[in-house]
């Protein structure tokens, strides 16, 4: 009895180990997944600026050329 007790123990423990490092992967996925939708946020924004800005004096209708938005690399 003591050994498959033993046994049993040694394979919740594995279990335990690899749920606890799924989670610390999970949770890397969840900051970078939350990095990545701050940064497409801050391309909204700027995007929706750069469309309510009055029309360049030329009457093209065409506003001057925004900088390109950088996105970190990750």
């Amino acid at each position: 009895m003591r050994e498959r007790i033993q046994s049993r123990l040694g394979e919740l423990q594995r279990e335990y180990e690899l749920g606890r490092v799924r989670l610390q992967e999970l949770e890397r996925q969840q900051r970078q997944l939350e990095d990545q939708l701050l940064r497409i946020s801050g391309a909204i924004q700027v995007l929706g600026e750069v469309l309510t800005r009055p029309s360049n004096a030329d009457g093209n209708g065409h506003g001057a050329e925004p900088a390109p938005v950088m996105a970190e690399a990750g």
